[in-house]
């Protein structure tokens, strides 16, 4: 029951719940393809201006993809990273070079940042309208290295030459994970991330929809999962660079929620197999202990008339019990601990036995009374009346 369960949940989280997600997803460059194509050997070798996506390339390839395909974008939203030219008096993290300025434009691009989840240390994150000019969100790797603690008041020199801008640190964020700067082109230690209002305040907001100085960030919504694929080629076709991947962060954190379930649903389909013939091994050296010295039983039986059916569903009614008993035992004890023996294997995934596998137990059930009944009938056929009064006569003989 626990080994049908973990399958068909994996089964079901890979077809019907996989299907029914809209994805958000991504255009990124892959900058790791492009720092090998142009031989360098950290990011700062490569003029990434020449890579940016810009406003206007995006809504072309967009639309032609959206024709093409006939797919309709179910939302879109976007992040801008500016690169900063100091700020005042402050001192950056150990292996550090470059500060950015992130403004994202609602909750949603925030939630598919390009460095990935994050948890707040202290504060929060200053919103998203015109009241969240002024504030931004510092990583705790620059609030440590410059003392630095939600309220306290920085001032960002946006350009060079630019006056100093003072700002709120309404927040200070740490990331979940690991995070690779010359991958994502923004250093986890030194990412400020803001709205797009506080990019606005400070001149560096890009206005012109081909301006490459800036990284636009954009991310759409498509209605299923082939849909990505779908769009992908399309955008590629329309003259998207094939530097550029479309990724998708649901997909991604979907089927890394999943993995436990799918490997151990992997593991389930072999053992279930070797778990069935143990237990079919089992249940034969059962009948065969309790029914080896049961000739002269069935042989007399059979001199008073007893037909061989009839021996065997005695002998059946005999085993019953203990297969009965051990069968429901075993139904009930998996059937209230099967999520709770998914989740010791590590599952985080809902795992309950449905009707289809209750049923299927059950006819399981069934099938284990019926081969005891035919062996118990097999077992009839082993003895002759012949045999049992020659080993009677034999002994009254001698």
């Amino acid at each position: 029951m626990v080994g049908l369960s973990i399958t068909s949940a994996a089964h079901t989280a890979q077809t019907t719940e996989y299907n029914a997600l809209q994805p958000i997803v991504s255009i990124r460059l892959d900058r790791t393809s492009v720092m090998k194509k142009a031989g360098a050997s950290k990011a700062s070798d490569v003029d990434w201006s020449k890579h940016q996506l810009t406003l206007s390339k995006f809504l072309q390839y967009a639309q032609t993809a959206s024709e093409q395909t006939q797919i309709q974008f179910t939302t879109a939203f976007y992040s801008e990273t500016a690169t900063l030219d100091a700020i005042q008096d402050a001192k950056l993290p150990q292996g550090s070079t470059t500060l950015t300025l992130t403004g994202f434009s609602e909750q949603a691009a925030l939630d598919n940042a390009i460095n990935g989840p994050f948890t707040l240390v202290q504060g929060k994150f200053p919103g998203f309208d015109t009241d969240s000019a002024g504030k931004v969100m510092v990583p705790q790797a620059l609030a440590q290295a410059n003392h630095w603690k939600v309220s306290d008041k920085i001032s960002i020199i946006a350009k060079s030459g630019a006056q100093p801008t003072e700002v709120t640190i309404s927040g200070i964020y740490q990331n979940k994970q690991s995070v690779d700067g010359d991958a994502t082109g923004l250093d986890p230690q030194t990412a400020i991330y803001s709205s797009r209002y506080e990019l606005a305040q400070l001149g560096i907001k890009m206005q012109d929809p081909d301006a490459t100085t800036n990284y636009l960030d954009i991310s759409v919504g498509v209605p299923t999962p082939e849909d990505v694929a779908k769009i992908d080629k399309a955008m590629k076709k329309a003259g998207l660079s094939n530097d550029f991947t479309l990724v998708s962060p649901t997909l991604d954190k979907y089927n890394a929620s999943i993995a436990p379930l799918v490997q151990r649903a992997d593991i389930a389909r072999i053992a279930l197999p070797a778990l069935i013939g143990i237990a079919a091994l089992l249940l034969l050296i059962t009948l065969a202990l309790t029914w080896k010295d049961a000739n002269e039983e069935i042989g007399m039986l059979m001199l008073l008339g007893r037909s061989r059916l009839a021996i065997a569903w005695q002998f059946f009614m005999q085993i019953m019990p203990s297969v009965v008993v051990g069968w429901i035992i075993g139904a009930l004890a998996c059937g209230f601990t099967t999520g709770h023996i998914a989740q010791a294997l590590g599952i985080t995934h809902a795992v309950t036995p449905s009707l289809s596998i209750i049923g299927t137990v059950v006819w399981s059930g069934i099938l284990a009374l019926v081969v005891t009944l035919v062996f118990a009938w097999i077992r009839t056929l082993m003895v002759t009346k012949t045999a049992v009064l020659g080993s009677r006569l034999e002994v009254e003989h001698e």
